[in-house]
Formats: C-alpha cells, structure tokens, sequence
C-alpha cells in the first residue's frame, strides 16, 4: 500500500532528476551566491570609503585655513571693521518701518 506508493514517487522523482544534474546545479547555485557576497562586500567597501571623503575634505579645509592664517596674519588687523556699523543700521530700519506703520495705524484711526 503506502510502502509501494511512497518508492513509486521516489522513483519517479530520481527519474524526473537525475542527482549528477541536482549536484551540478546546487554547486552552480553555491558559486552564484558567494559572487554575489563578494560583489556585495566590494560594494559596500567602495561605499564606505565614498563616505570617508568628507573626512578627507575637512582635513583639506583645515590645512587651508592654516595656510590663509599664515599669508593673512598681520594684514587683517590692518582692515577697518565694518561688522559693527551694520547691526545698527539694521536695528534703525526696523524702528522706521515699525514707526511708520504705527503712523499708518494712527492716521487710519484719525480718519
């Protein structure tokens, strides 16, 4: 009964696929596998040291800064200072334009 059923399907199964075939494919598949393991290691490699660039730009930064310190070091204590002047215009403009819409608003108010 179940006996014979079960070694008919294994015999027609070693007959549908020979086993050389299942062996030569599952290697082929093996093979496949550890390609693309090593092609996904390469590329996160490759990744990783794209990212390492910025480590590469800041140390370029640095060095340039260093070097502009050095050329520049007497010379920019010799330029007049304008920073200062320009938070105070700033500050001017802003208690104008608040005056001036204050005036507005009374003048609307008078009227």
């Amino acid at each position: 009964g179940i006996m014979q059923k079960s070694s008919e399907i294994a015999h027609s199964l070693a007959e549908l696929m020979k086993v050389e075939q299942f062996q030569s494919i599952s290697e082929q598949f093996s093979k496949e596998l550890i390609k693309m393991g090593i092609m996904g290691e390469m590329m996160n490699e490759t990744m990783d040291a794209a990212m390492d660039n910025n480590d590469l730009e800041k140390e370029t930064d640095e060095e340039v800064n260093k070097v502009l310190d050095e050329v520049l070091r007497g010379k920019l204590d010799q330029l007049p200072n304008v920073l200062p002047t320009l938070p105070n215009k700033i500050a001017t403009a802003e208690v104008d334009s608040e005056e001036d819409e204050m005036e507005k608003r009374l003048q609307a108010l008078r009227s």
